[in-house]
């Protein structure tokens, strides 16, 4: 039984090493692992001051609520495992930084790759993207449903 389990214990040190071993690879070579969508709401969250709207411990969901009340949202809408694009990664930077104003198109994800051109803003990887990014000023906070209580009330 022990042997067993040192065995697994084994096996798996080495798959992770081998693992971590061709993501430094892939990056030594230049090449980003892609984002989907629930890692980039996380990241958003995060740059645009909303973390303090989010539960400790999140889900997708929460993150996507707090991105949508802020108007932060793609045009097909979130969709966790979705790979990000760079038209997704351009549409929701847009809205970010409150540039939507300057999109042509609104429904052609161009217009915004467009405006973020016109800004400088790159479009390479996510991360030289959101390094543009500001927290919001007054971001929106999810409604809250607080409860009738009276504080002074005792039992």
């Amino acid at each position: 039984m022990r042997k067993g389990l040192t065995l697994i214990c084994a096996v798996a040190v080495v798959a992770v090493a081998l693992a971590g071993a061709g993501r430094a690879l892939a990056q030594e070579e230049g090449e980003a692992a892609p984002v989907n969508q629930a890692e980039l709401a996380s990241m958003m969250t995060k740059v645009l001051g909303l973390q303090r709207f989010v539960p400790p411990v999140a889900a997708a969901t929460d993150y996507f609520l707090v991105l949508s009340q802020n108007n932060v949202i793609p045009i097909d809408g979130w969709k966790a495992d979705e790979v990000v694009t760079v038209n997704t990664l351009a549409v929701v930077a847009v809205k970010a930084l409150k540039l939507t104003s300057e999109v042509e198109d609104p429904s052609d994800p161009a217009s915004y790759v467009s405006v973020l051109g016109t800004h400088g803003i790159p479009l390479d990887t996510v991360g030289a993207t959101l390094a543009h990014l500001k927290p919001l000023e007054v971001p929106v906070a999810p409604t809250v449903i607080a409860g009738n209580v009276d504080p002074g009330y005792k039992r």
